[in-house]
């Protein structure tokens, strides 16, 4: 049974099978933590109209069985849709943020996540609190924890394209010795920007390779990958 009279945190995952009319996986997450998971069965689950979120006969709700005869009473709050499976790690990484924990990718502290943390850690690699292996995996590792993009995207919209060498440039640090945040082109870490950012950004692999995709998630056109994530609050029925 859910809680009564408090917040509680539900993630329901399913990803279909990559063969034809065989029923797919599903994993449900309460509050960060695994509670069920298993081959999902019932004519829902081999349905080719799966496929296409709503075509359940009734369409899709949040929150009201298809039949609009049972409704969930409660409270319901950041509610998010994705369209790929959701890790075990990230239905806790979600529970932690929706609890309001601090995210790993806010590294000073200031309560948003931006171009400053990534000096913030290189500063911590230089340091030696923090390892280049920590600084990777803030911008490469997938969200809400990392930034989940390339080295040399300089202004963190996802992706490493000319706008990023542009905006670099226009800052006005290279090999000037001077101070250089990952806005103002160190993509390296070393806190300056020079001709060793470059070959660290362009090694890294992402220039003009779009939007970095889920970490290590497949997501081939034969699959459905369906993920609901909420954070409801479920209160006595009076």
């Amino acid at each position: 049974a859910v809680p009564r009279e408090e917040w509680f945190h539900w993630v329901g995952s399913y990803q279909a099978s990559e063969v034809e009319d065989e029923p797919g996986e599903f994993a449900l997450y309460f509050n960060g933590e695994e509670y069920a998971s298993g081959e999902a069965n019932g004519n829902a689950a081999a349905d080719p109209l799966l496929k296409q979120l709503g075509d359940w006969g009734q369409d899709a709700y949040v929150g009201l069985v298809p039949d609009l005869n049972r409704q969930f009473d409660g409270h319901m709050d950041e509610f998010r849709l994705y369209n790929r499976g959701v890790t075990v790690d990230e239905a806790l990484a979600l529970y932690n943020y929706g609890m309001g924990a601090a995210r790993a990718c806010d590294v000073n502290g200031d309560g948003t996540c931006d171009a400053a943390d990534i000096d913030a850690m290189s500063q911590n690699v230089i340091d030696g609190t923090a390892s280049a292996a920590d600084r990777n995996a803030l911008i490469e590792g997938a969200s809400p924890d990392g930034f989940n993009t390339y080295i040399g995207d300089s202004d963190l919209n996802g992706q490493f394209d000319e706008q990023d060498i542009v905006a670099a440039f226009i800052a006005g640090t290279y090999l000037t010795g001077n101070a250089a945040g990952w806005a103002e082109g160190d993509w390296d870490g070393n806190l300056q920007f020079n001709e060793q950012d470059f070959v660290s950004a362009f090694i890294a692999g992402g220039y003009l390779q779009g939007p970095r995709g889920a970490a290590a998630v497949p997501e081939p056109s034969s699959l459905v990958l369906l993920g609901l994530g909420l954070l409801a609050f479920a209160r006595r029925r009076r």
